[in-house]
Formats: structure tokens, C-alpha cells, sequence
């Protein structure tokens, strides 16, 4: 069976989030900019402040901008993020290059076809 290292669960959790987006930052922000930019966006949903009408979603918002801001605060856990998001955008361009290739490949063949019928 495939071991799976102490980190796993937390590698997985980071790849499905995209941190700089929840806190509206820029991959390149400073420590200062995440902190800033986490304190203005967890006031508005912090459980003991929320008045709004979902606070299930508010603590569940609250506590991903926590970890956004734990993750992306931490210089080895950016680091490792950062390759997520580095090879999570290379796979989406080689998916995205792969299947404009294999529809120019279709519409070939679907013309080579119909030059065959005439």
C-alpha cells in the first residue's frame, strides 16, 4: 500500500484553496500586506462580530482566512503553497494546450471526412 506522509492531509487541504484569493493579496505580498489584508476581511465574519443571516458560512470563511493567513505568514508552508499553485497552473495550461491539440485534431478529420463524402 502507498504511505502517505504526516503532511498529506494538510498538502491536499492547501491545494484545493487558493489563499492569495481569499485574502485578495498578490502572490508577492508582503507579510505585512497578508496581515493587514486578513485583519479587514476576518473583522467582517469574526464569529463574536457576524450579524449577518449565515454564520455557519461566516465561521467556515473566518477560519479559511485563518489558515490562509497561517499558511502564507509561515516561509516553508508559502514555499511548499507556492509550488502547489506554480504546478496547479502548469497542469491547467498542459490541459488547456492538450485540448485545443486534440480539437484542431478533431475538426481535421471531421474535414477529412467530409472531403471523402463529395
Amino acid at each position: 500500500s502507498k504511505q502517505v506522509g504526516p503532511h498529506a492531509a494538510a498538502f491536499a487541504a492547501m491545494a484545493e484553496e487558493d489563499y492569495y484569493a481569499l485574502l485578495g493579496v498578490a502572490m508577492d505580498a508582503s507579510k505585512e500586506e497578508i496581515s493587514r489584508a486578513y485583519r479587514k476581511k476576518s473583522l467582517a465574519v469574526h464569529p463574536d462580530r457576524y450579524k449577518g443571516d449565515d454564520p455557519d458560512a461566516a465561521v467556515a470563511t473566518f477560519h479559511a482566512l485563518t489558515k490562509a493567513k497561517e499558511v502564507l505568514e509561515d516561509e516553508k508552508a508559502r514555499a511548499a503553497f507556492d509550488a502547489l499553485v506554480r504546478a496547479r497552473e502548469a497542469s491547467r495550461l498542459k490541459r488547456e494546450t492538450q485540448d485545443a491539440g486534440r480539437k484542431k485534431m478533431r475538426e481535421d478529420l471531421e474535414a477529412r471526412e467530409e472531403a471523402a463524402k463529395q
